[in-house]
């Protein structure tokens, strides 16, 4: 049902309660689509998905974007998030939130994460598109302090391993888990 008269803090009501939307390689995919419009603003339903998914739009660019339960905040001109709620275990609630920040090329310079909502980031990454390969900086908040991570090739494993410097020791860390597992 589309109402005539949605205010727009009804509207985020409805892009934060509603399920699902589909960002893919930084766009929304073409699909069928179920609309309502309210003045400026468009909720989009693409129905075809595997995943519930919708979005919020504003002229006709995203405003907040949902895929399941995670929500995106979009960058106002260059349709990309740049702050998304995830739930990273399928329970129903956020349980990470996610900043991304974008040049004027639309090429992400800086993300960070929280990874158990407690205040405290615990991974940030920047790039450096100045020198003469791209140069990514991955920190990690382990043992209260920032520590710096790099990935080394181990041609025995065929693997890329990564470790963290604890105090001048470098030990491998599993950064797909959380918290971030140091050591073997």
């Amino acid at each position: 049902m589309c109402l005539k008269r949605l205010n727009l803090l009804s509207l985020f009501f409805v892009a934060w309660t509603l399920s699902g939307l589909a960002v893919e390689g930084g766009a929304i995919a073409e699909s069928i689509t179920k609309e309502c419009e309210s003045g400026d603003y468009t909720i989009v339903e693409y129905l075809h998905k595997p995943i519930e998914t919708m979005e919020l739009q504003k002229s006709k660019k995203a405003v907040f974007v949902k895929l399941g339960d995670d929500l995106a905040i979009m960058h106002p001109t260059l349709n990309v998030p740049i702050v998304m709620l995830r739930d990273t275990n399928g329970d129903g609630e956020h349980d990470r939130i996610e900043y991304d920040v974008w040049n004027e090329k639309g090429k992400l310079i800086a993300s960070s994460a929280d990874h158990n909502y407690d205040g405290q980031l615990d991974w940030r990454m920047t790039i450096n598109y100045q020198a003469e390969t791209e140069l990514i900086d991955v920190y990690v908040w382990v043992d209260s302090a920032w520590r710096t991570v790099r990935a080394i090739l181990d041609d025995s494993k065929r693997v890329l391993v990564r470790e963290v410097d604890l105090d001048g020791e470098w030990k491998v860390i599993k950064l797909n888990v959380f918290p971030f597992q140091v050591g073997e």
